[in-house]
């Protein structure tokens, strides 16, 4: 759906809000082009790139994993859907009544998935010549952020209170955390299920959990507005460095990992989604602002969908071979230029007054 960038009362955006997700798009793309360039350090075929700023998996794929900050990347962005999900949903269904908002939630749940057939099935068919039907369903990127908005938009019909909602994510965390610890699933190891274990969706449900939890900072943080106090001290600081303390927890016993979203890996990334909002939240309130974010978060989803799709279509020009060779290049072609090439449309959208909708 697109829309002016004319908001009225009831639709104000909120700044601090669009510079976090700036902040995020910007990480998932230097990231997409890091893990492009990854390589493999057991074949003595150099990863290009920081380690910090790829996925600790293509350093280590084994237990317990390497797990750096843009391991976090996609349950942060799970999150930041839920919160922002949670006022778009309810003030639809506050002022236009429950057909309008159920009509949002359909509408953004079939676009991710419909980017999700594109990704899997037809570029996959075009570029490689076979369709990744299994991926489309359940385990591509776009499918777990369909299947995770669903769950966050559910949970809020079923459970409008925040303060009680939190105890359903906490419950799906535990749980699985629970089928987790069972030896009959497998895991994502690296090991390519040697034993034929039964398959179980770790990532969907994880994100799931991740984007309820989402749903309730939004209400926390929206359902209180003009008391800061309220908003910050009574819930979302505590909750925020509760999921911090617990993660580090059970970083002894079941570590971080990414693609089947552990219980830490699910608490790790509250804490430091947490921790985004709060920071920003503090810095518009003193005034500190970067331009250049707030027009990339305000069309958020467009921005992720150019890099997904795009990014790695123009990467495929660029042998990995020049950059080992010419290292002056490497941060130029692969993150100023792709980045600057995105915020340039970013801000001609920002410029027109476009704000394209999920």
């Amino acid at each position: 759906m697109v829309t002016s960038d004319t908001e009225s009362p009831s639709r104000e955006r909120y700044d601090w809000l669009d510079q976090a997700r700036g902040l995020v798009v910007i990480m998932l793309i230097v990231s997409m082009s890091t893990y492009y360039y990854s390589g493999n350090v057991l074949t003595d075929d150099p990863p290009l790139g920081p380690t910090m700023l790829n996925h600790g998996y293509q350093y280590f794929n084994g237990y317990p994993p390497l797990f750096t900050l843009v391991d976090a990347g996609q349950a942060i962005f799970m999150f930041l859907m839920g919160f922002v999900g949670y006022n778009a949903f309810t003030r639809r269904l506050r002022m236009r009544g429950s057909r309008c908002a159920f009509w949002y939630a359909t509408r953004r749940v079939g676009a991710l998935y419909a980017l999700a057939f594109l990704e899997s099935v037809v570029l996959h068919y075009f570029l490689e010549g076979k369709a990744m039907w299994y991926d489309f369903l359940i385990e591509s990127t776009f499918t777990m952020l369909a299947l995770g908005s669903l769950a966050g938009f559910a949970s809020i019909v079923l459970c409008p209170n925040a303060d009680r909602r939190i105890l359903v994510a906490l419950t799906l965390t535990v749980i699985h955390s629970l089928l987790f610890a069972c030896p009959f699933f497998d895991h994502d190891t690296g090991d390519d299920n040697i034993f034929h274990l039964m398959y179980f969706p770790f990532g969907v449900m994880g994100l799931c959990a991740v984007a309820i939890a989402g749903t309730c900072f939004g209400q926390w943080c929206f359902a209180h507005e003009g008391d800061p106090y309220t908003r910050f001290q009574k819930r979302m600081v505590p909750v925020t460095w509760a999921a911090l303390f617990a993660a580090y927890a059970l970083d002894w016993i079941q570590p971080p990992e990414p693609h089947d979203a552990t219980a830490a890996h699910q608490l790790l990334s509250v804490g430091m989604a947490g921790l985004l909002i709060i920071g920003f939240y503090s810095s518009g309130q003193m005034g500190l602002r970067f331009p250049l974010l707030s027009v990339m978060g305000k069309n958020l989803l467009v921005m992720f969908v150019l890099g997904g799709v795009f990014l790695e279509m123009y990467l495929d020009l660029i042998p990995k071979e020049f950059l080992i060779r010419w290292p002056v290049a490497a941060p130029f072609l692969v993150g100023i230029l792709p980045l600057g090439a995105l915020a340039a449309v970013a801000a001609l959208l920002d410029k027109l007054g476009i704000i394209v909708r999920a």
